[in-house]
């Protein structure tokens, strides 16, 4: 009102400013900041007015305003409450078809054991709070911290360090850049999940594999005469780092080729053992296979490249 309005009481709670004041009689708008700069958690749950000489209750509108009557000797108490909640972290690998990767088996690339350390910081306010944690891939979230004042915004990180190169089963393997799950805030009572997750990615090239009929020396050059239906069987084998990273078969007819994707960088060779006789293949009856053997003993196979290697039947 027009008497109060100049009127301004202020200070932190007990202090001399704010007790025992002595001011003019009227209406007053009382207000309070919960968490000053460098605390946090703390609620407000009620505001309450009484008058030290009755030990009635004096009336607080909605909007935290109160009527002092002339004489009146009142104090008004704000009441908060400490309030806190619960932070978790897990940690996820996934294969490069983003599947969760199996810790208990090799097939999926990654030879590493599976524990991460994970730093989180939360934050607000002026008030900070962090630490760090481990955790096993693909388990159960790990409790990382818990009466964390509510309020503060949560987030994790992983050193990059972590993602080892030794962890992967060979070269065509590398690491995604991991992605960590968006901050999160704590609220009363409650576990708030953040979460690592990193996947693999896997290079890959393409191995051509030809074959090519050819007659011996001195034999007429019209001696095959199986057609595109005439397949042959062919091998294959794909090396890195020593360990055997892709196999099979294929088959191939003459004057034609196939394409196969293999990890990359990686060696490979191919194989066929000479090929049985069967009826439609020659001209005549007195022809028949000598000899199956690859036009070069391997071809390297580079990331995103092709390489071409041909089987050759005399």
């Amino acid at each position: 009102d027009t008497v109060t309005s100049s009127t301004i009481v202020a200070g932190r709670s007990g202090s001399s400013s704010v007790t025992s004041q002595v001011v003019p009689s009227g209406s007053y708008h009382l207000a309070e900041v919960v968490n000053p700069t460098g605390i946090a958690g703390f609620v407000r749950t009620r505001l309450t007015c009484v008058n030290n000489t009755t030990g009635a209750s004096v009336a607080v509108s909605t909007a935290d305003d109160v009527t002092l009557p002339d004489g009146a000797d009142v104090t008004c108490t704000y009441t908060n409450d400490y309030r806190t909640g619960s932070l978790s972290v897990s940690k996820t690998l996934l294969d490069q078809d983003g599947k969760k990767i199996d810790l208990a088996s090799d097939t999926d690339g990654y030879v590493g054991d599976g524990t991460f350390t994970l730093s989180w910081t939360c934050t607000g306010n002026g008030v900070t709070r962090t630490g760090t944690v481990d955790v096993t891939a693909n388990g159960s979230a790990v409790t990382a911290a818990d009466n964390l004042p509510i309020g503060l915004t949560c987030s994790v990180t992983e050193a990059a360090d972590q993602l080892d190169q030794d962890d992967l089963a060979d070269p065509s393997y590398s690491w995604l850049s991991h992605q960590s799950s968006a901050a999160v805030t704590i609220t009363t009572g409650t576990t708030q999940a953040l979460a690592v997750t990193n996947q693999m990615h896997r290079d890959m090239g393409t191995l051509t594999i030809g074959k090519t009929v050819a007659p011996e020396d001195g034999l007429p050059a019209g001696a095959y005469v199986g057609g595109t239906n005439r397949t042959f069987p062919i091998s294959y084998e794909c090396t890195s780092a020593g360990d055997v990273v892709a196999s099979g078969t294929v088959n191939v007819a003459n004057s034609q080729t196939t394409d196969v994707a293999v990890p990359a960088p990686s060696e490979c060779t191919i194989n066929e053992d000479v090929p049985s006789t069967q009826s439609g293949d020659f001209s005549a009856s007195y022809f028949t296979w000598s000899s199956s053997a690859p036009d070069q003993d391997f071809v390297d196979v580079g990331v995103d490249g092709t390489s071409t290697i041909t089987e050759v039947n005399k």
